[in-house]
């Protein structure tokens, strides 16, 4: 499917038409209504013809074009710390089976430091378009993505509330709840990460997400299966081999979910880039 026409891109009128009222520029805000297509903005320079289309991205502002930039910079660096993380996490797992601490508790300041990375991060990607606030009252992926964000906040933030306590015992749902929250929120977050493609436009970029969406799906799945919430269990019913095995599949799976996002960063940086570039 072709991504180079998205359906409610409005048509750039002829050069006899005149800009219509309530058309703001995309670069600086500055109402352009009467004046020519193929005229200059008073107000910063910017073509005029480039407010007919604040669809695509090379027409949005530069400051929230800068801000996706910095916020998929930001995942990366989160991306890169949850791998390390997890990997050593459940290192200490199969290395003391008996010994089987969260990450809260392996390494408290660690976990809440690279958890508001990540809340910020992904509040910076999910930021709206203020040169075009309809799109981003009709954003249904990006206001997705904000919601399940929010969500995850709530549950983490009573999941920290109650370890600080100290009458704290370890709450299996509220944990269920928060592991939830997060896989919906990263699987949202590649979602709308693939239709900013609709807006570069690029349809190698949004063949590439496809791929790299599915096989996160997969991965997400098989991460939760193997979750500690699962083998914790396994381990404590005396089922050791399936502890090890679920283990290594929970690494496993953990890696290759995380790489897959940072190469569809990757992909965003690089394209926002070509944007900025051409700005």
């Amino acid at each position: 499917m072709s991504v180079s026409n998205p359906p409610d891109l409005p048509p750039t009128p002829t050069s006899a038409q005149e800009i219509p009222p309530g058309t703001p520029c995309p670069r600086c805000g500055y109402d352009l209504a009467g004046l020519s297509p193929d005229g200059q903005c008073p107000e910063c320079g910017g073509a005029n013809r480039n407010a007919l289309s604040p669809y695509r991205l090379a027409n949005a502002s530069p400051a929230f074009i800068k801000r996706l930039h910095f916020g998929a910079a930001l995942t990366q660096v989160w991306v890169a710390l949850a791998i390390a993380s997890t990997i050593t996490w459940r290192a200490v797992l199969l290395l003391a089976p008996g010994y089987s601490p969260t990450v809260w508790q392996y390494s408290p300041l660690f976990y809440i430091c690279t958890e508001l990375l990540r809340y910020v991060a992904w509040w910076l990607i999910s930021s709206p378009d203020p040169s075009n606030p309809s799109l981003a009252r009709r954003d249904k992926c990006r206001r997705t993505f904000r919601i399940l964000l929010f969500a995850n906040l709530i549950a983490d933030a009573v999941f920290w509330l109650a370890s600080l306590s100290r009458f704290y015992v370890y709450d299996f749902a509220i944990d269920t709840i928060a592991t939830i929250l997060f896989a919906a929120s990263l699987i949202a977050s590649m979602v709308y990460l693939r239709s900013l493609a609709h807006r570069i436009p690029s349809d190698r970029f949004h063949r590439r997400a496809t791929i790299i969406l599915r096989v996160s799906i997969v991965t997400v799945v098989v991460h939760l299966g193997a979750s500690p919430l699962l083998t914790g269990f396994l381990f404590s019913f005396g089922l050791g081999n399936y502890f090890e095995l679920s283990s290594l599949a929970y690494i496993i799976s953990a890696a290759a979910m995380y790489l897959a996002y940072f190469f569809l960063l990757h992909l965003t940086r690089r394209e926002l880039k070509n944007i900025q570039e051409q700005m």
